[in-house]
């Protein structure tokens, strides 16, 4: 039994857009002004260079496409004219119209070199693209995708296999016009939200907050998870709405609002589905480092959501708490 529960909510108005400082619980402002884009120089890679490339244009921002050459620094020497022209042949097949960018390419273990230059270049965003449709380890880059999703030292935005195709068989325009915000109401889960705003302040998307009940759930007294009565559920659900409503009191909530949704199920099918119901253009998510907000038996949310969503999903990493 599923009872839907939604209402708009009007914050009242803030300078910039703004991140949860945990520690304090003041705020500071989040900006996208460079992008990264790593590439293995394949089909996929290129459409996550088509979301880059329309990001920088919004945000008026950099992108820098990056390739981390395999066969170390011998290989790098020796074949950089060829590895240059590898990189100009698929950079080519980006519309970077109008964006401001710039290539660079090294030698050495891809994330390590993805780390690095996040740092040293102050990047805003990582934008990859992101594969394992059905299992957890499988190889982005030379490593594992999802550690450069748990991991990186800013945001990344991932687009997955059927996004990329999707969008190379519609050929439609990319747009941002429904942003999805799954929280668990925690203050770490808030962490996304300055992200959230920035999005909704420069696309004007509307902007829908989702809370998942897990059902079945864990009881008192039971070794496994039972499914909620109905009773249970409606209790929960207006719970959760409350909450809801409480925790963003006082944010400003951009140009349209910020529409509820309550669901229960399993979290990341849920915020899946959810995404497909509404038509959302971006999911964007708290992480808390290698694991979740969030973290259901069946493993990683962010890793089951960034495979299984038929949209783009940026991961924000939450700061430590420690």
């Amino acid at each position: 039994m599923r009872i839907p529960l939604h209402r708009h909510i009007f914050g009242t108005p803030s300078v910039g857009s703004a991140v949860m400082d945990t520690s304090t619980n003041t705020v500071s402002t989040v900006r996208l002004d460079n992008i990264l884009l790593p590439t293995d120089l394949t089909f996929h890679a290129a459409y996550s260079g088509e979301y880059a490339a329309e990001l920088a244009r919004v945000f008026d921002a950099e992108v820098h496409v990056f390739h981390v050459v395999k066969g170390g620094a011998a290989r790098l020497k020796e074949e950089e004219d060829s590895i240059r022209e590898e990189v100009d042949r698929w950079s080519s097949r980006i519309d970077l119209g109008g964006v401001d960018y710039r290539k660079r390419w090294v030698a050495g273990e891809p994330f390590e070199e993805i780390q690095q230059y996040i740092h040293h270049h102050r990047i805003d965003l990582c934008v990859v693209a992101a594969r394992g449709e059905t299992e957890l380890d499988t190889i982005f880059l030379g490593t594992h995708w999802g550690r450069v999703v748990s991991e990186a030292r800013c945001p990344v935005l991932s687009v997955n296999m059927a996004v990329a195709t999707k969008l190379d068989q519609e050929k439609a325009p990319i747009r941002f016009s429904k942003i999805l915000w799954p929280t668990d109401f925690s203050v770490l889960s808030k962490s996304a939200w300055a992200y959230v705003l920035l999005f909704a302040k420069k696309t004007r998307a509307r902007v829908y907050l989702l809370n998942v009940i897990e059902n079945p759930a864990f009881k008192e007294g039971e070794v496994f998870p039972q499914p909620l009565t109905p009773e249970e559920l409606v209790e929960r659900k207006e719970a959760a709405q409350a909450k809801a409503e409480e925790f963003m009191t006082g944010e400003e909530c951009g140009p349209h609002g910020v529409e509820i949704l309550i669901r229960d199920g399993k979290t990341g099918g849920v915020i899946s589905g959810t995404a497909k119901e509404i038509g959302a253009d971006l999911i964007v998510l708290a992480t808390r480092g290698e694991t979740d907000i969030s973290q259901t038996p069946m493993g990683s949310v962010s890793h089951h959501v960034v495979r299984a969503a038929p949209c783009p999903v940026i991961t924000v990493r939450a700061p430590s708490t420690s």
